[in-house]
């Protein structure tokens, strides 16, 4: 076997998905008789992501299906999932013998061993700390944080190639871990132009009220996303720009905010629509009039951005207001595609809307800039390229 594409990611549920799929379905077909190895997800499932890549360059491991349970018990199954999904991977290794293993993220532990024994290079794909990702504050997820940092520390210190997709991400993997090698790759994310694009007439597909300017937010629901800051940044603008708030996705802290929306007067005003298909979010994008992404700086200014939700809001032509934190804010102003604020200032953020809003002259200008840069430097075909090159190396190294 050529490569095993390792990523302990639930199509369609995960926020990796996206990444995963949209750089491998621009290369697989280069490296015959290559698999992503996946947790198994429902038929329904599976079957919108073969309409990607075709259904033989997938693997979905038996046993691994996403608990329905909640709490305590949700965490204790998906341990359990992923612990097996090690197993299972180990034992794909020991049959299959890949000349290389890609691994996305998170760590390995058993597998790590074979690899070793029978010389089989891996990279690893990083898009941040996995013990500062975690939004669980659970005594199980507590006990087993450590475990988990110790053996990513392992797998980065082994590795023959770490894929970041930020340079502060590069320097925080290096400090957090005391690592001396330079194998480290950034390869920014992107944004598929084809699926994302300018669509006409999308509020009407999507049926919404007319006489409103429309601003959107797309993405995961977690605390460094900056949507309790937007929230209270838009409520005293609601009547007087008459305005209305798509928020698109789910995660952690979804139901908080939408709390928060009813105790501050605006939820009316605020369209929640969860989780969207993948096909459907540019029909939302291009609905609104401009776009958020009003990251905090904490987390954020340590491993750097290289926000998915940026490129495919550009993509979209649509004008932005982001934070201002390096790969974002910076991003914004040298091209001209918005407005940016500062991170974590409510205040700063209402202003930034406020002086959109009071600019459409220009929104069409912005849109135009932001749509050419993404086709020039962030699509995934560029991204997967760029990807490409490094497997060859390694694999024409050997």
């Amino acid at each position: 076997m050529k490569i095993i594409i390792s990523a302990f990611i639930y199509l369609g549920e995960d926020a990796g998905s996206t990444h995963l799929l949209e750089v491998w379905k621009h290369i697989i077909g280069n490296f015959p008789n290559s698999k992503l190895l996946l947790p198994q997800v429902s038929r329904e499932m599976k079957e919108r992501y073969y309409s990607v890549l075709p259904k033989e360059y997938f693997h979905f491991v038996p046993g691994t299906s996403r608990s329905r349970s909640q709490g305590i018990v949700r965490e204790i199954k998906f341990s359990i999932a992923s612990l097996w999904y090690e197993f299972y991977l180990a034992g794909y290794i020991l049959v299959h013998r890949p000349k290389l293993l890609y691994q996305r993220s998170k760590y390995l532990s058993f597998s790590s061993i074979l690899l070793s024994l029978f010389r089989i290079p891996y990279i690893v794909e990083m898009n941040g700390l996995t013990h500062l990702e975690q939004t669980s504050t659970s005594i199980l997820m507590k006990i087993s944080l450590p475990i988990h940092k110790y053996l990513e520390q392992l797998l980065v210190r082994k590795c023959a190639m770490v894929i970041s997709v930020t340079s502060k991400l590069v320097k925080a993997i290096k400090d957090e871990y005391s690592i001396q090698h330079d194998r480290f790759s950034v390869i920014p994310n992107g944004a598929d132009i084809e699926h994302f694009r300018p669509i006409k007439d999308s509020r009407e597909k999507l049926q919404l009220e007319m006489p409103y300017t429309y601003l959107c937010f797309v993405g995961y629901f977690a605390p460094w996303q900056g949507i309790e800051n937007l929230l209270r940044a838009v409520q005293p603008l609601i009547a007087p720009h008459k305005l209305k708030i798509l928020l698109i996705g789910n995660g952690p802290i979804f139901e908080s905010i939408k709390q928060l929306a009813i105790e501050i007067g605006i939820d009316r005003n605020c369209i929640f629509t969860g989780a969207v298909p993948y096909h459907r979010v540019p029909l939302f994008i291009n609905a609104a009039d401009f776009c958020v992404a009003p990251f905090i700086a904490d987390r954020n200014n340590r491993l750097g951005l290289s926000p998915l939700k940026l490129y495919e809001y550009m993509a979209c032509a649509k004008p932005v207001v982001v934070s201002d934190i390096e790969g974002v804010g910076d991003i914004v102003k040298k091209h001209r595609t918005g407005v940016s604020v500062e991170p974590g200032n409510i205040d700063s953020l209402r202003k930034g809307i406020v002086r959109l809003i009071e600019s459409r002259n220009e929104w069409e200008r912005m849109g135009s800039n932001g749509r050419t840069l993404v086709e020039k430097e962030y699509s995934w075909k560029i991204s997967a390229q760029k990807t490409e090159v490094l497997l060859n190396r390694l694999l024409t190294s050997r």
